[in-house]
């Protein structure tokens, strides 16, 4: 599923060995499904330009989920090939992954920079929701369990440790009183 209004208006000059472009490229109402992960992006919003050898990423926004990923950059393009690059990006309850076995939202603020034979990320990623779900398409047996109050307590305690848990520690304990 891919689809969108794209408006360009690009001029290619200079030679073969040195192709020169210049000009706009935007997307408006963009929409792309990437089955794969189990996820459609929409009301994608691109706004970039062409000159001097590089694409100036002024806006780039889509939506996944009830969130947002938004970027801005710059990506290098000497004689039409990936150079460099320098891309920021902020994800705000972004669905990154919803397929039959995986589910994660993302908040974020990430800087991605160099180039795809040595990329660099760097910045602050938080998954606020990842779920895994165990089918059978995912190997093995799967059993039902029954938990005993020990079990649960033995739960709580060993894995609800982290600052980001510890509420649901509260709740959980709450709900075995």
């Amino acid at each position: 599923d891919l689809g969108g209004n794209l408006s360009t208006d690009i001029a290619i000059t200079g030679t073969l060995d040195a192709p020169a472009l210049d000009g706009t490229f935007r997307l408006a109402e963009g929409r792309a499904g990437l089955p794969a992960l189990g996820v459609t992006y929409r009301d994608i919003e691109v706004d970039a330009a062409l000159a001097q050898g590089h694409i100036a990423l002024n806006r780039v926004e889509l939506h996944a989920g009830d969130g947002s990923l938004i970027a801005t950059g710059r990506i290098e393009m000497p004689r039409l090939t990936l150079g460099q690059y320098t891309i920021h990006l902020v994800l705000d309850d972004f669905r990154a992954i919803h397929s039959a076995e995986y589910l994660a939202t993302l908040y974020g603020d990430l800087r991605l920079s160099g180039t795809t034979e040595a990329p660099v990320v760097a910045g602050d990623l938080r998954v606020v929701r990842a779920d895994i779900y165990l089918t059978s398409t995912a190997g093995g047996d799967i059993k039902q369990v029954d938990l005993t109050d020990e079990g649960v307590r033995f739960l709580i305690e060993s894995y609800t440790r982290e600052a980001g848990v510890r509420s649901l520690k509260r709740e959980i304990a709450a709900v075995m009183r």
